[in-house]
């Protein structure tokens, strides 16, 4: 297989002082694929008071002005094969910079990259590197724009604007020129009919009963998102198993309930076994389920070639990453083939040492949340001893899931911190290592107040005291004989995971879809308000700029791995957990798909063959059902 490429000096393309121009007539019926923005177009104003800081604004204004130019000029390209155009917003403060591609452009690309594509079935079905002598052979995705889907060519374009000149690329890295404010934002363009086809038939209220269509999900937002709401829609129709069964529980542990019967304490130990062996199906049942997905979506082999994260710090040399792994090249030895270029370096024993070095931050905090969550035990229980009986429960119950909710928001904020210090090469290493800490310490924060109540409330003592106001019983149990299971340590167990589930039900939907939707109103609002233009008038890349910026699906997961642990390592004191989960999943399902077409820029195509490493985090919650728990 041969792919020719013909490519012009661009040294004498980048000299050229032309502009690219609107050509509206030129353009009317390009379909545009990619959108990049460039803000802040006005030149600093001097104040008088500041010169040397004024001059220095202009000199880094007029250096993202000359980066602006070259780099349109290099999309601009005839030979890199991109359709480019500029739009000026409404308002005259932003640029628009529309990418696409045509179709020729498109298959070579793919042919160059050997993209897998599907194979019709009277050709063996399966997939293939995709040939464009072969092109016959392939499933056409998408006969109304062209031969492949709308993802696919968004994927194949930003191989195109981030490929070696060598290979027919522009050799752009948008990173860097984003974190150097060169270019303001990058984002696909959402598109209809499938837009509101998934609005309809995913997002509707209407749909919650519906399977989702997984399918249209991958075709729409690529692998990544789509592995996330397979799991996502799998976990919570296996948890209709343990809702059905957890209220069977709950209905004879409130009949037979009381100091004096044995039954309830039987109940809960058969819930116990019954949610162990949940688990371990349910985790050997997805991976089924994730190796059939990856197989029909072409996954199997996916090994997804990242560009070096924009923070990445490393000296120069000669050598290249495979598989994670740093080969170096020597310059003054003949391999048969040109030596790449130079790329960055950065020792792994550095990295490890910062590692290390994190671990006392991340101790630290630990702490901290043991001994927050001993202050609000605390509160609790002087709220109950004051009088308020139920209602110091309830209070102290909700105190604690919002303890929970803002250290969580901390810790991320300090733990990305720390793994960026850590100087990853790709996003994957740096989700890894942030998924690693984010576990540890979700863990400890999370379930704390949980664990205390199982297994050390009877007969503690707050502060060291001896007064009976701090002393922590249980109900009816023996606060001398430190009993582990007792009804009165059972209940409030109950009451408390309660609580916990039913805050962090408002509060995540709150946080996740309504936030997120008012600030996207707000933007526009502004937008129409300063421009006397509707929101109907603006253009699609103009509404689309408007919406919030997807944040990727990392949120997602931990929320709903955290929610896992809630259900497999406590479920048992209170039946009704994963019938509350069912709900909440419900709804986050359509709430999410709602977010993502309504509230956010279409995120960029991203593979991947699994959910990643948050396979391992569920695995180690199996590991602790197999211990005792608290119930």
């Amino acid at each position: 297989m041969e792919v020719k490429i013909e490519m012009k000096n661009r040294g004498q393309v980048e000299e050229e002082d032309d502009d690219i121009k609107e050509d509206d007539k030129k353009y009317e019926n390009v379909e545009w694929d990619y959108v990049l923005m460039f803000g802040n177009l006005d030149p600093p104003q001097e104040k008088g008071n500041n010169l040397p800081e004024d001059h220095k604004k202009m000199i880094r204004f007029r250096e993202n002005e000359k980066k602006r130019r070259q780099l349109v000029k290099r999309l601009k390209n005839a030979n890199v094969g991109l359709i480019v155009t500029r739009k000026r917003s409404t308002d005259g403060k932003t640029i628009f910079v529309l990418v696409s591609a045509a179709q020729e452009r498109l298959e070579k690309q793919a042919e160059l990259i050997e993209l897998p594509m599907k194979l019709l079935p009277e050709y063996g079905g399966g997939y293939a590197p995709y040939e464009v002598e072969d092109k016959k052979m392939f499933v056409n995705h998408d006969k109304e724009f062209g031969f492949f889907r709308k993802n696919t060519r968004h994927y194949i374009i930003k191989t195109i604007m981030e490929g070696e000149a060598a290979y027919g690329g522009a050799e752009i890295n948008i990173g860097r020129l984003v974190k150097a404010g060169v270019i303001t934002k990058i984002f696909p363009l959402h598109t209809e009919p499938d837009r509101s086809n998934l609005l309809e038939n995913w997002a509707s209220p209407k749909a919650i009963f519906k399977f989702q269509p997984l399918e249209d999900i991958r075709g729409y937002y690529g692998e990544e998102v789509g592995f996330y709401f397979a799991w996502l829609g799998f976990y919570t129709s296996w948890l209709w198993g343990a809702s059905a069964v957890g209220l069977l529980c709950f209905i004879l542990y409130m009949v037979n309930k009381g100091p004096t019967s044995t039954y309830g304490v039987w109940f809960i130990t058969g819930y116990s076994i019954f949610l162990a062996f949940w688990a371990t199906f349910f985790l050997e049942f997805w991976k089924r389920k994730n190796n059939t997905l990856s197989f029909h979506w072409g996954m199997n082999d996916f090994v997804e070639s990242e560009q070096a994260r924009p923070d990445y710090k490393g000296e120069l040399k000669d050598g290249v990453y495979s598989k994670g792994h740093w080969l170096p090249l020597d310059p003054n030895r003949d391999y048969g083939f040109p030596l790449p270029k130079k790329t960055k370096y950065y020792p792994a024993n550095h990295r490890h040492f910062k590692i290390g070095a994190g671990l006392p931050i991340l101790v630290t905090m630990l702490v901290s949340v043991v001994v927050g969550t001993v202050a609000v035990l605390s509160f609790r229980l002087f709220l109950q001893n004051s009088g308020i009986g139920f209602f110091g429960s309830l209070i102290g119950g909700v105190a604690n899931a919002i303890t929970i909710s803002i250290m969580n928001f901390v810790w991320k904020l300090v733990a990305e911190k720390l793994t960026s210090w850590e100087n990853h090469r790709t996003q994957t290493d740096f989700d890894n290592a942030l998924i690693f800490k984010i576990f540890i310490f979700y863990f400890v924060n999370s379930y704390t107040s949980l664990y205390y109540i199982a297994f050390f409330k009877s007969g503690t003592r707050f502060w060291g005291v001896k007064a009976d106001t701090l002393h922590d019983g249980c109900k009816y149990g023996d606060p001398e004989s430190n009993n582990l299971i007792s009804w009165g340590c059972v209940d409030e167990l109950t009451f408390q995971l309660a609580t916990i589930l039913g805050t962090n039900m408002i509060v995540g939907q709150t946080k996740e879809v309504l936030i997120p939707y008012i600030m996207s109103k707000i933007q526009t609002y502004r937008y129409t308000k300063a421009t006397g233009e509707t929101k109907s008038s603006l253009s699609q890349w103009e509404a689309d700029s408007k919406l919030a910026d997807f944040q990727g699906t990392f949120d997602e997961y931990s929320e709903m791995v955290i929610q896992y642990g809630y259900i497999t390592l406590f479920a048992s004191a209170f039946p009704l957990a994963p019938l509350m989960a069912v709900v909440n999943n419900a709804i986050e399902i359509r709430t999410d798909a709602f977010k993502l077409l309504s509230s956010t820029k279409r995120p960029e195509y991203k593979g991947a063959a699994n959910i990643g490493n948050w396979y391992g985090v569920l695995k180690s919650w199996d590991l602790l059902l197999s211990s005792p728990t608290a119930c």
